[in-house]
C-alpha cells in the first residue's frame, strides 16, 4: 500500500472539506444541538463532511468510512477513514476561528495516515507511518520541556465530564507551576501544536476516536511521547484517555499529578 499517495489524497480531501467550512465561517447558521448545549453541528459540518467523503470515496471506493455526522459505512475493508469534518463546531458557531478538519486512516487497529487541516490560516499537519510529521511540508518535532513548571499545557475532555473535575485539573496545573493552561475547544489542532513544539503536553479524558486518531499519529511521528494516564507507553489509537507530551519526563509528571486528584 502506497501510504504517501494516500497521504497526499487525504490532504486534498481535508482541504476540500476545509474550503467548505471556511466559506460558511462568519455566516449566521442554525446550530443543531447533539449531546449538550455546547455539542453542536451546522450546515458547515455536513457540507465539509460531504466534500471530504466524496473525494475519498472517488479515490478509494473500497475503503470503509467512519465520520462524525454520517456514521459508519462498512465495506468490509481492513482500511477505514475516520473523519471529524469540523472539530471545534462551537468555536465556529460563535465566530472563533479555531477549528479544523481531521482525517485518519486506520489499517485494522493502527493509524497509518493522519491529517489535520486548519482552513482559516491554511495550515496542514500531516503524517504517514514511519515517515515523520510535517506542517505545510516542513518537518516538525516537539519541544523538550521536562517539567510541568514553566510548561504550556492543554486539557481535553468529553462534554459530559463533571465541571468539578475540569476545575481541579486546571487548578493542579497552576499549582505545579504551569505557565499557561489551554482548553481551546478544538482538540485535533491542539494535539498538533504539541507535535510542533508550541504546546508542551495535553491531558486527554474522553471524547471520540475521530477527534484524536490523526493527532496521535502526527504526535508519534514527530517524535513525541504518548502515555496512558498511568504513565505507561500507550499504543491503543482508540483509547480516549491519554497524555501526549514532548518528553517522557513531562508526561510522567503529568501522570503523577492527575493520579493524585
Amino acid at each position: 500500500m502506497d501510504f504517501q499517495k494516500i497521504l497526499a489524497d487525504t490532504i486534498e480531501a481535508a482541504k476540500k472539506g476545509g474550503a467548505v467550512s471556511r466559506s460558511y465561517f462568519g455566516s449566521v447558521l442554525t446550530a443543531e444541538t447533539k449531546s449538550s448545549s455546547v455539542d453542536v453541528r451546522t450546515q458547515a459540518d455536513f457540507g465539509a463532511e460531504a466534500a471530504a467523503i466524496s473525494y475519498l470515496e472517488e479515490k478509494y471506493p473500497e475503503f470503509n468510512i467512519f465520520s462524525e455526522e454520517r456514521g459508519k459505512i462498512n465495506k468490509g475493508s481492513q482500511y477505514t477513514f475516520v473523519i471529524d469534518p469540523l472539530d471545534g463546531s462551537h468555536n465556529f458557531v460563535i465566530g472563533i476561528p479555531d477549528f479544523s478538519i481531521s482525517i485518519a486512516l486506520f489499517e485494522d487497529e493502527k493509524v497509518v495516515v493522519g491529517v489535520v487541516y486548519q482552513p482559516i490560516i491554511d495550515v496542514v499537519f500531516s503524517a504517514a507511518r514511519d515517515a515523520g510529521a510535517f506542517r505545510n511540508g516542513i518537518r516538525i518535532e516537539p519541544r523538550k520541556q521536562n517539567t510541568v513548571k514553566g510548561s504550556v499545557l492543554g486539557y481535553v475532555c468529553h462534554y459530559a465530564t463533571p465541571q468539578e473535575l475540569i476545575i481541579s485539573r486546571f487548578a493542579s496545573f497552576r499549582r505545579a507551576g504551569a505557565k499557561r493552561s489551554l482548553d481551546n475547544w478544538s482538540c485535533a489542532y491542539t494535539y498538533c501544536l504539541v507535535a510542533a513544539g508550541s504546546v508542551d503536553a495535553v491531558v486527554n479524558e474522553g471524547n471520540e476516536v475521530y477527534d484524536f486518531a490523526a493527532g496521535k499519529l502526527i504526535l508519534q511521528e514527530a517524535g513525541g511521547v504518548w502515555l496512558t494516564h498511568g504513565g505507561e507507553p500507550a499504543s491503543d489509537y482508540k483509547d480516549p484517555n491519554f497524555i501526549i507530551s514532548g518528553t517522557k519526563e513531562l508526561g510522567e509528571e503529568l501522570s503523577r499529578l492527575i493520579s493524585n486528584l
